[in-house]
């Protein structure tokens, strides 16, 4: 029987995150899935790790691809998309975690709701070793939300409100109809694909959170938050473009203003990681 559930995890350099992000796989309640491990020539210990983890795993769900080349970020995470054989898709990020109900809740979400294109959560935000500093949550209560009404949110708030990959499970069969993460963008790949998929159907949301989205690194400088207004202009006018709308010039003008303060966020959410 094939697996209902593609878990695919998209690594580069993950080394010190992995075998969390790997266990919380193997730990889920839900049990019809495969693991799909695309691993893009890392430079740290991390294609070492992944073959010992399988060895102590034992488990024929998992699979493991090795690119060639070193792809970007897009390129690899449509990789390994490429190889889910599910009927749902969720996209872990290699430093990530999911809790252990997650993919059974999502699931749920999805076979109950069939005009959902994809279930999102709300995710606990956490440090690098895992102590949550703040639990995100986008929308105000567990329910369905209509496609087009959640990009229109989105993009009146300047915000990727439905969620990073990991807290997000997708129906395999709207990614037949639009094109992969997009290769050409920075910053908003993961809302430019949401967006374009709610045009051909509706979210689920979980206030519970079902996902842990890990902060490290270091924060993002002046020139990138620039390219994170360009880009996520350019994606807003792409959406409405589809729907017939258009940004306005003090919406264009609200979009610089909510970036910025973003990223003012994130710098003092990174000073406290480093503190």
């Amino acid at each position: 029987m094939s697996p209902l559930v593609s878990v695919c995890i998209p690594v580069y350099n993950a080394e010190p995150y992995l075998a969390e992000t790997f266990a919380s796989v193997l730990g889920q309640t839900y049990a019809n899935w495969e693991m799909i491990i695309v691993e893009n020539c890392s430079t740290d210990n991390s294609r070492a790790l992944i073959q010992r983890l399988i060895d102590d795993a034992h488990d024929a769900r998992i699979r493991v691809y090795t690119n060639d080349t070193h792809l970007d970020m897009a390129g690899n995470m449509n990789r390994a998309l490429s190889l889910a054989g599910g009927e749902y898709v969720k996209l872990l990020c290699a430093d990530d975690t999911i809790v252990p109900h997650c993919l059974a809740r999502q699931v749920d979400a999805l076979q109950q709701h069939t005009t959902a294109v994809l279930a999102g959560c709300s995710r606990n935000i956490t440090a690098p070793d895992g102590k949550t500093l703040l639990v995100r949550s986008s929308f105000a209560e567990t329910a369905l939300y209509k496609g087009r009404t959640v990009i229109e949110r989105c993009i009146r708030s300047a915000t990727n409100l439905i969620g990073e990959p990991t807290s997000v499970l997708l129906r395999s069969s709207v990614l037949k109809i639009e094109p992969h993460l997009s290769e050409h963008g920075r910053y908003w790949i993961d809302f430019e694909l949401w967006s374009r998929l709610l045009l051909h159907g509706d979210m689920f949301y979980d206030k519970e959170p079902l996902a842990q989205f890990r902060l490290h690194g270091g924060a993002a400088t002046r020139t990138f938050q620039r390219a994170t207004v360009d880009d996520f202009l350019a994606i807003a006018d792409r959406i409405l473009s589809r729907t017939g709308g258009r940004l306005t010039a003090p919406q264009r003008a609200w979009v610089h203003v909510k970036i910025r303060l973003m990223h003012i966020a994130r710098r003092l959410l990174y000073r406290r990681v480093a503190g």
